[in-house]
């Protein structure tokens, strides 16, 4: 995005010119900001997770590869991931937070994930995290998780990158 910064100075009839000036800044933010999973990591399989994981970046240096005067976004706030899970065997129902299984909605839902910044960077880059209560996901269940995120400035992310994952918590066995 692009920073703006406006200087006002009065002048009257009798061309007397305010001493000083009034100042507004504002940022132009065009950029859609991108949220991707990376925990769990695509077509893995997991014993056990009770966070889920991901990036956020709203920076048009990241996204756009540009530099110079668009150094600017509007940034993500600390509650602007949103998370959602699928459970693909059986029934296909989407989480909705809450309780242990509560798999129990048809289309997809959107829970509150936590965002936070990298330092040094300011609020446009970062990562994010989806706590889920123990035993939530069951064993010999595959899942998918995806994220999104819509900026300070109002742009939201509408290309999702998802990640399949399967819980394994069975023991292996062998045989002599």
């Amino acid at each position: 995005g692009y920073r703006y910064d406006v200087n006002v100075r009065a002048t009257d009839r009798a061309n007397n010119i305010e001493v000083g000036n009034s100042t507004s800044v504002f940022t132009v933010d065009r950029t859609t900001p991108i949220a991707r999973p990376t925990y769990p990591s695509d077509q893995a399989f997991v014993k056990a997770i009770l966070t889920l994981s991901g990036t956020a970046d709203d920076s048009y240096e990241n996204l756009g590869g540009g530099s110079g005067g668009r150094v600017y976004e509007a940034g993500i706030s600390v509650s602007s991931v949103s998370v959602a899970i699928q459970r693909l065997s059986g029934d296909a129902r989407w989480w909705r937070g809450g309780g242990v299984n509560d798999f129990d909605w048809s289309s997809q839902y959107w829970n509150d994930g936590t965002y936070s910044g990298y330092a040094g960077v300011g609020q446009s880059s970062g990562t994010w995290t989806y706590e889920l209560p123990g035993n939530a996901l069951s064993d010999g269940t595959s899942y998918y998780v995806v994220a999104r995120v819509v900026d300070k400035g109002g742009n939201q992310q509408t290309v999702y990158t998802t990640n399949y994952f399967r819980v394994d918590t069975t023991s292996p066995t062998s045989r002599a």
